[in-house]
C-alpha cells in the first residue's frame, strides 16, 4: 500500500488601483486566492487470492485499488455593476455594503449563496464602499476511484483492465453565484457540474 498527502493553507493579497477602488490603491484578496487545498492519493493491492493459482487466481487475484481526493476553496468574487454611479465613465463599479453577507438558508442550484440584501446602490457621484473579492464562490471537490489488474496472456503479451469512476461520490460542483446587483440572478447559483462518470479501459502491451 502507498499513499501521498498534501495540504496547503495560504492567503494571497494584492494591492492595486482600479476604477473599482476609485483609482486608489486598495489591498484585498487576489483573484487566485485559495486558502485551503487538500490532496490525498493512495494505491492498495487487494489481498484476495493474491498468490492464487488456476482460473480463480487469474481472475480474482492481483487486483489493485487506487483513489484520489482533491478539495479546494472557491474563487473570491467582487460585487460590481456596469452602471456609472460615480460619474467617471463606464466600467465595473461596486455597490455599498449595508448588511451581513451571511445567508443561513439551504444552498444549491436556484438558491442564494449569500445575502443579496447586504448591498444597496450608492448615491450618484461616488463609488460604493464594498471591497474587492469579498464573496467566496463554492469550492471544488473531486473523488476519483479506479480498480485495475494486469493479465499475462502470453510471454510477450499482457492486458491491462481498468474500471475508473470520476467523482464516484457524485458530489455536485456548484457554479459561481451572480455578482451583478442589477441582474435577476444576483446572489443565486444557476448552474452545477460534476456528475459521476464511469469508464472501462482495456490496453494490450506487447
Amino acid at each position: 500500500m502507498g499513499f501521498g498527502l498534501s495540504y496547503t493553507f495560504a492567503k494571497t493579497l494584492t494591492d492595486i488601483n482600479t476604477a473599482l477602488t476609485g483609482m486608489n490603491f486598495a489591498k484585498a484578496l487576489d483573484d487566485w486566492d485559495r486558502p485551503h487545498i487538500f490532496n490525498l492519493n493512495s494505491i492498495y493491492q487487494l489481498p484476495f487470492l493474491r498468490q492464487g493459482r488456476g482460473l480463480s487466481g487469474a481472475l480474482v487475484g492481483g487486483w489493485q485499488l487506487s483513489g484520489v481526493v482533491f478539495i479546494r476553496s472557491g474563487q473570491p468574487r467582487s460585487v460590481t455593476t456596469s452602471v456609472d454611479y460615480a460619474g467617471v465613465g463606464p466600467g465595473s463599479q461596486p455597490w455599498d455594503l449595508v448588511g451581513s453577507l451571511k445567508y443561513s438558508g439551504e444552498r444549491g442550484v436556484g438558491k442564494y449563496w449569500f445575502n443579496p440584501a447586504a448591498f444597496a446602490a450608492p448615491p450618484s457621484g461616488r463609488f460604493g464602499n464594498a471591497g474587492r473579492n469579498l464573496i467566496r464562490s463554492p469550492g471544488y471537490m473531486s473523488t476519483d476511484l479506479a480498480i485495475f489488474k494486469t493479465f499475462r496472456i502470453h510471454e510477450r503479451l499482457r492486458a491491462d483492465l481498468r474500471v475508473e469512476a470520476f467523482n464516484w461520490l457524485n458530489h455536485p460542483l456548484l457554479g459561481s453565484p451572480g455578482t451583478d446587483p442589477r441582474s435577476g440572478n444576483f446572489a443565486l447559483v444557476t448552474s452545477k457540474s460534476g456528475e459521476r462518470n464511469v469508464q472501462l479501459g482495456l490496453k494490450f502491451i506487447f
